[in-house]
């Protein structure tokens, strides 16, 4: 090798946690319903934040995803984590 280190970095997605405080809980769901009924626009989200709220990983967030959310908040659901 010639002295130089590699640095490597990662991002952890974790589907349903969209305000990434490692939770996915009722704000989640709040922010999921607000991008589903159109009062949150996607342009706002970046791309880590997109596919947290997409955890049903059907490529489209909507009511559905809200209400996975709403149920996992509620110990109700688990959000599956392999996309």
């Amino acid at each position: 090798m010639d002295g130089t280190t590699c640095r490597l970095e990662y991002t952890v997605v974790i589907y349903g946690d969209i305000d990434g405080n490692g939770t996915t809980d009722a704000n989640d769901s709040f922010l999921v319903s607000m991008i589903a009924n159109g009062m949150l626009s996607l342009d706002k989200l970046n791309e880590y934040e997109k596919m947290a709220a997409d955890p049903n990983h059907d490529g489209v967030i909507n009511a559905t995803d809200a209400t996975l959310l709403s149920d996992a908040a509620l110990l109700k659901e688990v959000v599956n984590q392999v996309g």
